[in-house]
């Protein structure tokens, strides 16, 4: 567990934000389009397409959603964080001549989905900031929001036992069908839940057993988790406020 979250502390080292990709200007659309090379991955439902991100060139999400992970000296992976539309991945040391980090980071689209991104280096990237300056305090701002979304999402992993670890990713990747409910219509192997928590896939298993005895999560008819968002279960785990995602 310490070193999943000694590993989960490095994210600050990817910088990782959210701008609406409709909130943006139709000029600087054109300028990412220009200086980024447009790149789909595909994954489908027996083979993870991972794809590495450079370390000396900047992501934009244009669509889909993916696992942000990167992989132990052990051959372990750590799932860091979910990404979709919008999100702006790269070193925060781009704005340096060198790059400092070592960290291998890799993206993973969602089993059976696309995902389209722009890769822009940094030449080209630091190009549109020049252009278009007001997107610097976008990208400040909505970064500033993530920091503070991955403090609680640590705070939360060091002080939380399993089951709140794993209830935490459902929480991510659902789709709120009323006040009540959560619907995670994304396949997700109990694999990918022991890379998110850090834990053994033997023992998620287990954990997700007995979150559905307790009445936390239950399975539709086409299988699919659907969290349950009870108002009193927000006392017991406060964690369930959603505004952290």
């Amino acid at each position: 567990m310490k070193r999943f979250i000694s590993r989960l502390k490095k994210i600050f080292l990817v910088l990782g934000t959210h701008v609406p990709i409709k909130s943006l200007d139709n000029q600087l659309k054109k300028s990412i389009k220009k200086h980024g090379k447009f790149i789909i991955i595909t994954s489908d439902k027996n083979h993870a397409k991972e794809f590495h991100l450079e370390q000396r060139k900047i992501y934009l999400i244009v669509d889909g959603r993916a696992f942000l992970s990167c992989i132990e000296e052990d051959g372990k992976k750590i799932i860091f964080d979910i990404i979709g539309e919008g999100s702006i991945l790269g070193n925060l040391d781009f704005l340096k001549a060198e790059v400092s980090s070592n960290e291998c980071m890799f993206i993973e689209p969602f089993p059976r989905s696309t995902l389209k991104l722009y890769e822009i280096t940094r030449e080209n990237f630091l190009k549109v900031l020049y252009d278009y300056p007001d997107f610097v305090f976008h990208v400040l701002s909505d970064l500033s929001e993530r920091i503070f979304r991955l403090e609680k999402k640590i705070e939360e992993l060091v002080f939380s036992r399993l089951k709140v670890r794993i209830l935490y990713v459902l929480i991510q990747l659902g789709q709120p069908t009323d006040e009540r409910y959560l619907k995670v219509d994304v396949k997700i192997t109990h694999e990918k839940l022991a890379e998110s928590t850090g834990a053994a896939r033997e023992t998620v298993s287990r954990a997700l057993s007995e979150l559905q005895k307790d009445g936390f999560i239950f399975y539709d008819k086409k299988r699919n988790i659907i969290v349950d968002l009870e108002e009193k279960q927000k006392d017991r785990y406060r964690f369930l406020d959603t505004s952290y995602f």
